[in-house]
């Protein structure tokens, strides 16, 4: 123990931790990301009970992207199935009965024109957030996003 000789540490200058948050924020800014990991604030829009639901989409901008692309590529292949669908049968169409021993037959000039009279909407993982409660929770976080933006 003698001869072991303890070395100063060095001090670490602030500024390493100015460069390394602006480091973080560049990142997020580039990568269109929230870091859910910072502390909330008293004047964070997300330090409620709702804007906890905020904070999650707003920590995954670039994937609810993806998805709305997504989406809209299942509607465009919805239509094209209906009209395909159309062009291409014979006969009617012919749907089995759930329970039973029974069929539908539905006629297939009722997709005629499917594309006109038909809405087709696709909401990928609709059944995570779609209960009243979510919806009203979505609804309150809304508007208290605009309450506080419009005091801003």
């Amino acid at each position: 123990m003698q001869n072991l000789i303890e070395l100063p540490q060095r001090e670490i200058p602030s500024s390493y931790f100015s460069e390394q948050n602006d480091l973080e924020r560049q990142i997020q800014a580039s990568t269109f990301t929230v870091d859910t990991a910072n502390p909330k604030t008293q004047n964070s829009l997300t330090n409620t009970a709702t804007g906890a639901r905020i904070k999650f989409f707003e920590s995954n901008s670039v994937l609810n992207e993806i998805r709305k692309h997504f989406e809209e590529g299942l509607e465009r292949l919805a239509y094209y199935l209906l009209v395909s669908t159309f062009e291409n049968l014979e006969h009617n169409i012919v749907i089995k009965k759930q329970g039973t021993e029974g069929f539908w037959e539905i006629n297939k000039e009722l997709l005629r024109d499917a594309i006109t009279k038909y809405s087709v909407k696709v909401e990928v993982n609709s059944s995570s957030f779609e209960d009243i409660e979510s919806r009203r929770e979505d609804a309150i976080a809304f508007f208290n996003t605009v309450i506080q933006g419009k005091q801003a």
